[in-house]
């Protein structure tokens, strides 16, 4: 590692996308789709950092149905568009040359994106993606210049995050003063309980595979419910899952579930409705839940309709958007619409978080908002980069539990060749292990996973793949659109 000043001029000259096939372990049925396989992509970026010649990494699922739920494409289609939006992110930042910080490029390259993004028809979530990813590696390389972990560099304005720029309101706001004073070492696992999980049996003998075993090996007690938009369906489903649960929630104080509606529920009366149903079946149940992650779809969550609607409901639940927060400006358009916050995904933009936790705990200081709510979700994120920079940022942020939902549906690092799978077991001894399978896989002990490495290495993790032999083909070499 690097010992030089943190930060200073960036450039990205170029970067090279691989990609390996991953298979899960379970089927994992969310929204309109059930995932089975997923290609999962590595970029190796080439960046100046103050002059010097710096290697930066990123890594994300390319995931079926998430940044576009169209159910009339097919998967191929949704992969074109990602490719779309990773090149022209990518072919943006070359073109932008030399920026005075990481936040300035980013600038360039989000309006730049957008605008593209705009004029073709793309949507916002989507074309962010791209973005988010020449964000990752140049965070990645600049911490890595400068051997420091992310949140020092970010408290120390290594980055030139400038949170104004972002929410005009935050001005003269010191990021520091609205950030915990150190990031947290470790959090409770929100486990993830998609909607074909079966949700009772035990004795297994690798990973769980059941609710019930999850529960009883790692003292789980945070849990979020997929809902599928059908209320009945729902409810039953709900039940069922607080049924295996209750016990271990309520023998917590801060034990509790999330509702992720996934965009399923059409309007504001027929999600009350559902939600009058889940306060019918126990008063405990309805306490519980922490929030409703995105109960409408995109193209109404912010309209006029919804907010009425919500703002006509005097004790709705707490709801937080996640694939409506496309843009800078969704989270302050949802907050008036009625909703309590908004998610952190590293693949919607991490200084799009870092700017919104801000926004949100201001907003809470000066009463404007009861119960603010920054939450921290999963794309099924996994090792080596994926899912330990999405836990840099989260840890950095305060957050205390987190959903995980890729250590479930996927076999720990077994999908990875041998060397990469020791490498990062010796890097984050506190946050993979073996102990009952043969491969590294997330150590969850009480409910929570430790942090502690995670934090401490430059943006996440401070390993270096063999990019060649972790991935089956280059990006570029998938079929043509």
């Amino acid at each position: 590692m690097g010992t030089q000043k943190t930060g200073g001029a960036v450039r990205v000259e170029g970067a090279e996308f691989f990609v390996r096939m991953l298979r899960t372990r379970l089927p994992f049925r969310y929204g309109i789709t059930e995932m089975t396989e997923v290609p999962h992509l590595w970029v190796r970026a080439r960046v100046r950092v103050g002059g010097r010649a710096v290697v930066g990494y990123a890594g994300d699922h390319l995931p079926p149905k998430w940044f576009t739920k169209n159910p009339g494409t097919s998967f191929e289609e949704d992969l074109a568009g990602m490719r779309r939006s990773i090149g022209a992110a990518f072919g943006s930042a070359v073109e932008a040359g030399q920026a005075e910080s990481v936040f300035a490029l980013w600038q360039r390259v989000y309006e730049g994106q957008h605008r593209w993004a705009a004029g073709i028809g793309m949507e916002a979530l989507l074309a962010g993606f791209g973005v988010s990813l020449v964000e990752r590696v140049c965070i990645d390389a600049v911490c890595r210049d400068s051997g420091r972990p992310f949140g020092t560099v970010l408290r120390e304005g290594g980055f030139g995050l400038r949170v104004e720029e972002v929410h005009p309101v935050l001005a003269g706001v010191r990021l520091g003063d609205f950030l915990p004073e150190k990031p947290v070492r470790s959090m409770f696992v929100r486990h993830t309980v998609g909607m074909g999980d079966s949700l009772r049996g035990g004795g297994d003998p690798g990973l769980p595979v059941s609710l019930e075993s999850n529960v009883e090996r790692y003292g789980l007690s945070f849990f979020k419910v997929k809902l599928g938009g059908n209320p009945e369906p729902d409810l039953d489903r709900v039940r069922e899952v607080w049924e295996v649960v209750r016990g271990a929630v309520v023998s917590r104080k801060e034990g509790g579930l999330s509702l992720d509606g996934n965009e399923s529920y059409r309007s504001v009366a027929e999600f009350r409705g559902f939600w009058e149903g889940v306060k019918a079946l126990d008063p405990e149940l309805s306490r519980r839940v922490l929030w409703v992650e995105q109960p409408f779809g995109r193209g109404s969550a912010l309209s006029e309709e919804t907010r009425s609607g919500l703002r006509a409901w005097p004790d709705r639940p707490g709801m937080i958007i996640d694939e409506s927060d496309g843009a800078v400006g969704d989270l302050p358009r949802a907050l008036e619409c009625g909703y309590s916050g908004v998610s952190h995904k590293n693949c919607k933009g991490v200084f799009r978080s870092v700017a919104n936790a801000a926004l949100l705990e201001l907003f809470r200081r000066e009463g404007a908002l009861r119960r603010p709510v920054l939450s921290a979700e999963d794309l099924c994120t996994v090792g080596p980069y994926a899912l330990l920079q999405d836990l840099a940022v989260a840890s950095t942020l305060g957050v205390r539990h987190i959903e995980r939902n890729g250590h479930h549906y996927f076999p720990g690092l077994a999908p990875f060749p041998d060397s990469m799978q020791r490498g990062i077991e010796q890097l984050h001894p506190d946050l993979f292990g073996r102990e009952n399978t043969p491969y590294p896989a997330l150590r969850v002990v009480g409910g929570r996973v430790s942090v502690e490495s995670v934090v401490e290495a430059p943006f996440g993790t401070g390993y270096q793949p063999d990019c060649e032999a972790l991935a089956g083909f280059r990006l570029e070499d998938w079929p043509a659109d």
